[in-house]
């Protein structure tokens, strides 16, 4: 049983707004192979996001504009002559994911192509991208940490203790991938040009030869009205199905 809880209206000019606080989810049955069955023990788990009910606690449905967030979507109106309302998308990613870059930083965790490092690269990248939207090209990090530092000083204060590391880290995977980015798009755009849908083979080579991460090829398609090939999933993994493969013979090879 699911129950919703914590609605909230927020009227405005445009009517009312709402905002799910949280839900509590009543555990009853587990799935079995032949069914359902009565759990032993039945338990309640509450879904409350923190940065929700602080929302609520001020009365908006907008999570950003709580003072976890809102500092850092202020720097960046500074930074970019626009306001928030005209590019919110644009600076909800910027501000999520480069507030996480740092939170990650802050614990040693270096931009990589595995686990925690991963997401961080993702992170850093997507928000990247999403700062084009604000014509900014530059010294992201440089200008965005010392602003979550401030804003986390009370519980995180090793992001202001290491900040200049933080900006370091940051501020070379920005150099990498906006090199990255160029290319990448550049390719893309000549593509977008000849009105074919993007292939499993066109994604896999954006992602090889360009370091386009798979997901931002897929949404940037979306941004340039390109279609996607319907089996372009299928014909990405099985290319890199190929070079995993082609890579283990090769190490074997040397190892032999």
């Amino acid at each position: 049983h699911d129950t919703r809880f914590g609605r909230f209206p927020h009227q405005n000019s445009d009517g009312g707004q709402y905002l799910e606080i949280g839900n509590s989810v009543f555990m009853q049955y587990r799935k079995t192979e032949t069914g359902f069955a009565e759990l032993p023990r039945h338990n309640v788990d509450f879904g409350g996001g923190l940065e929700r009910i602080a929302a609520a606690s001020i009365d908006t449905p907008d999570v950003y504009r709580i003072d976890r967030l809102w500092p850092i979507v202020q720097a960046l109106e500074s930074m970019s002559g626009k306001s928030y309302d005209e590019a919110t998308v644009a600076m909800r990613v910027v501000t999520d994911h480069l507030r996480g870059a740092a939170l990650l930083a802050a614990d040693g965790v270096m931009p990589g192509n595995k686990t925690q490092s991963y997401v961080m690269r993702r992170l850093v990248r997507r928000g990247l991208r999403y700062a084009l939207e604000l014509d900014l090209t530059g010294g992201l990090a440089e200008k965005l940490v010392p602003v979550v530092a401030e804003i986390y000083k009370d519980v995180y204060p090793e992001i202001g203790d290491h900040g200049d590391h933080i900006i370091a880290v940051l501020s070379k995977e920005e150099r990498t991938f906006a090199r990255t980015l160029r290319k990448g798009l550049g390719q893309m755009r000549r593509r977008a040009k000849d009105g074919t849908a993007l292939s499993g083979q066109d994604v896999f080579e954006l992602h090889d030869r360009f370091g386009m991460p798979v997901e931002l090829c897929v949404e940037e398609a979306g941004r340039m009205g390109m279609a996607l090939r319907p089996t372009w999933q299928a014909e990405y993994d099985d290319l890199m199905d190929g070079q995993r493969n082609r890579s283990h013979e090769a190490r074997a090879a040397a190892q032999a």
